[in-house]
């Protein structure tokens, strides 16, 4: 964790010491939901867009209310607390059309099973517009064999743009993106990279090319070695590669590559993007040099260390002495670590 975190969690009475967090929600905010602070300290656990904390109740009868939720409610969900303390039925209404089944039938088999809840939909503002959300419950019986519980809801419409705008650069730009399982067999390629291999579109590619298999032109032991590169270091940058082109000649990619794991933790897929530098690879082994050997690396690079381990984490932090009072501490272990994922499961 950052020094600077620590100190804002520090400022909002966190100690260091052993947690003491009953890791359950309790109905009088011993968790501390009455800090002053909260808000501040939940925007310092996750800078990157607008999120709420909120404490959630499912009755027996099947209502459900929120009789906590901390500052950034408002700015999320578009109505105000006071609106869903007592009744959550207000939420649902803004809920987009074409998401409302698939939320509510995924819900519904959470609470049955008390298991996470993460979902990403769109809501309508009464002001008008579409916003995306993300949300991640995390439910628990209650004395009162009632289900209860914290959640984050975060509001990730700037992501949602971001990606489309990266995806629409990657299909349309001047760098070749590909996707292929380790069996070689391509999922998906953009047309600059069907344009560098030789064909008009990367729907002639996928018709003509249907795995990697075919394009390693010096060297075909070549993929097995990269496939051992992704296995062990699970990403290189700046690898140079000859690969064969339609008309039977070569292209000479810059090829950066990542693995993708799958949901038992294997890498199961690839994705790279790359450059064409025919032209430069021709002129330098011409005069007897590859300049773009001496570039290529190995990994993603360091690794975070445990004072970066909570603005990383793509698992439960451990419960090791940190300051966080008890409601952050379990939103951490819990619910935080989800939200932050970069594929849903």
């Amino acid at each position: 964790m950052s020094a600077r975190l620590m100190d804002v969690l520090l400022a909002c009475g966190g100690q260091r010491a052993p947690h003491t967090c009953p890791r359950q929600a309790q109905d009088d905010g011993s968790m501390g939901e009455a800090c002053p602070r909260l808000t501040a300290c939940m925007q310092s656990l996750y800078p990157w867009a607008p999120c709420t904390l909120v404490r959630f109740r499912l009755r027996s009868d099947g209502g459900s209310s929120l009789p906590f939720v901390c500052g950034n409610f408002e700015r999320v969900q578009h109505m105000s607390a006071e609106d869903v303390r007592e009744d959550t039925a207000p939420l649902f209404t803004l809920v987009h059309p074409q998401d409302f089944d698939r939320v509510l039938v995924s819900m519904t088999r959470a609470a049955r099973t008390v298991s996470t809840w993460l979902q990403e939909y769109r809501i309508l503002p009464p002001e008008g517009g579409v916003r995306w959300l993300r949300t991640c419950l995390a439910p628990h019986r209650s004395a009162a064999d009632q289900l209860t519980g914290y959640g984050l809801i975060v509001d990730i419409t700037a992501e949602k743009k971001c990606r489309e705008e990266l995806l629409a650069l990657c299909e349309h730009g001047s760098i070749g993106v590909y996707r292929a399982d380790m069996d070689g067999r391509y999922l998906s390629v953009n047309d600059h990279y069907a344009r560098i291999c030789g064909y008009g579109s990367a729907e002639d590619f996928l018709r003509r090319v249907p795995s990697t298999l075919g394009l390693y032109l010096t060297h075909p032991e070549e993929r097995a070695t990269v496939m051992r590169i992704i296995r062990t270091h699970g990403s290189f940058q700046r690898y140079a590669m000859e690969v064969r082109t339609k008309d039977g000649g070569s292209a000479w990619i810059s090829l950066n590559l990542r693995g993708i794991k799958g949901p038992q933790g294997e890498v199961d897929s690839y994705e790279a993007f790359c450059a064409d530098i025919t032209g430069q690879m021709r002129q330098e082994l011409a005069q007897g040099r590859c300049s773009e050997f001496e570039h290529t690396s190995f990994g993603q690079g360091a690794q975070p260390g445990p004072q970066d381990e909570t603005l990383n984490a793509e698992k439960p932090a451990g419960a090791s002495p940190d300051g966080l009072c008890p409601v952050l501490a379990y939103v951490r272990d819990a619910i935080l670590w989800r939200v932050r994922l970069p594929k849903l499961p």
